[in-house]
């Protein structure tokens, strides 16, 4: 008995220090984004004129806040979040404007020491804008560092949630994925501000390749969809998963690239297929072209294949505890969904993730619908009718850049427990938090597997 007591406690004060955490983190990302927003208006609007062009790199515009902690603690009996690896796993992909602004800091540094000395206006307007209450003194420079050293901080975080989890809570595998992924970003942004001729080239791209006839919005200095940061090694975008590269057969120095098409319902992705003939300088620069890409083609199936392999072993890790019940679920439909960014128009390429603890579902992509129809049915097994919850997001595929953030909603097993009364599937209409607008429908129905039902389908 003193034992069990001296676990439970030690449980309550995991979770306390845990949410203790969150609460201080969160209060701190608002005063950040808070303090950068006072910054830039002071500094940026002042400032403008005396620059000679506008910037193109990543501004705090670009830095949203997606308060998916906010859902959760809103939606959590008493206030009190026990998972955040998941959320942090949907977020830290968000951050890639940091990159591109890191990656253009030295230049940015140099630029202005330049501007300083040479510009007698240009130093007196900078001294004004520092004696600005909003920013409390704080000096240009030091507000250029500000975003990298935020973005140090968060492996230390999550690191700190790492050590206060317990391996058996159901939380583990994710809030380890989030560290790893926290770490990977770090590196992303260490490697840009490394490559600055890789960096100023992609920057070159942006401001002088002409992008009108995307769907997409296509930043080339920021995070690919699935390889990481995006590397300078042909001047279009190439979608490396379709793509095949040849040699000529009959010119030395000719080689083609070819987007075969592949058979598709008209509601998801279009499939491209073209040939681009392309004739390079000589036969040894043609051949040092067709290697690059056969190699960049060969690295994105390894990174597909690394991801799915990541996906079954978090699968596999699931507790291996007796099952409480299962969740049969059918994704109806969404509604006035939002849009998906800067850049993007009106249109919205959406699907819908459904996960409960490292079980993952997904709908199929629908083209240009705000209002998308799915019907897509999955199945998730309940392991803890007091701690498992369904958590929905959408998202607005992208392929260029990662999958736009369209809104989240969660479903506690123990709340559907109570609403379900054993008539059949439940309907639902559940409003998409941290977006401006967006409904998901959706059916569920909860199975216990000690209810008559299933036993009566096992004997």
């Amino acid at each position: 008995m003193e034992l069990e007591e001296v676990t439970e406690v030690e449980k309550v004060t995991e979770v306390e220090e845990v949410t203790e955490m969150e609460e201080v983190t969160e209060v701190d990302e608002e005063s950040f984004i808070i303090s950068l927003g006072s910054n830039l208006a002071a500094y940026a609007s002042a400032l403008r004129a005396e620059l000679a062009a506008p910037a193109s790199y990543a501004t705090t515009a670009e830095i949203t806040q997606v308060s998916a902690l906010r859902v959760r603690k809103k939606m959590s009996p008493d206030g009190v979040i026990s998972t955040v690896g998941d959320v942090l796993c949907e977020n830290i992909p968000t951050l890639t404007p940091y990159i591109r602004f890191c990656a253009a800091q030295l230049n940015a540094a140099s630029f202005l020491q330049m501007k300083t000395q040479a510009n007698a206006e240009f130093q007196e307007a900078v001294k004004r804008c520092q004696s600005s209450p909003a920013v409390k003194g704080m000096p240009l420079s030091a507000f250029m560092l500000k975003p990298m050293q935020r973005i140090t901080r968060y492996p230390l975080l999550i690191e700190k949630i790492v050590q206060a989890t317990p391996p058996e809570h159901p939380d583990n595998s994710n809030i380890k994925e989030a560290l790893n992924k926290a770490v990977e970003l770090c590196n992303q942004v260490n490697e840009g501000v490394r490559e600055r001729e890789n960096s100023d080239q992609l920057e070159w791209m942006q401001r002088n390749i002409k992008l009108d006839g995307l769907s997409q919005k296509l930043t080339f200095n920021a995070l690919t969809n699935m390889m990481g940061s995006r590397k300078f090694i042909y001047c279009a975008p190439l979608v490396l998963s379709q793509l095949e590269v040849q040699g000529g057969q009959t010119e030395p120095t000719a080689f083609s690239l070819r987007i075969p098409a592949s058979s598709s319902d008209e509601r998801h992705e279009p499939q491209l297929s073209a040939t681009i003939a392309l004739r390079a300088p000589s036969q040894k620069d043609r051949d040092a072209w067709v290697s690059q890409i056969q190699k960049a083609i060969a690295a994105y199936a390894e990174a597909e294949k690394s991801w799915f392999f990541r996906q079954r072993s978090k699968i596999q890790a699931v507790d291996t505890s007796e099952p409480a019940g299962r969740i049969l679920v059918v994704i109806l439909e969404a509604c006035d969904l939002a849009q998906s960014g800067e850049g993007s128009g009106d249109r919205v390429d959406p699907y819908c993730e459904v996960s409960m603890g490292s079980q993952i579902n997904r709908t199929s992509v629908v083209i240009g619908n705000r209002n998308p129809k799915w019907n897509a049915s999955m199945q998730f097994i309940v392991k803890d009718i007091e701690q498992d919850v369904l958590c929905l997001t959408v998202y607005g595929k992208d392929d260029f850049a990662p999958n736009a953030f369209l809104g989240r909603t969660e479903v506690r097993v123990s709340e559907l427990k109570v609403k379900h009364t054993g008539g059949g599937p439940l309907l639902q209409k559940l409003r998409l938090h941290e977006v401006q607008s967006g409904e998901l429908h959706l059916k569920m129905d909860l199975q216990l597997f000690n209810d008559r039902r299933i036993a009566g389908r096992r004997s």
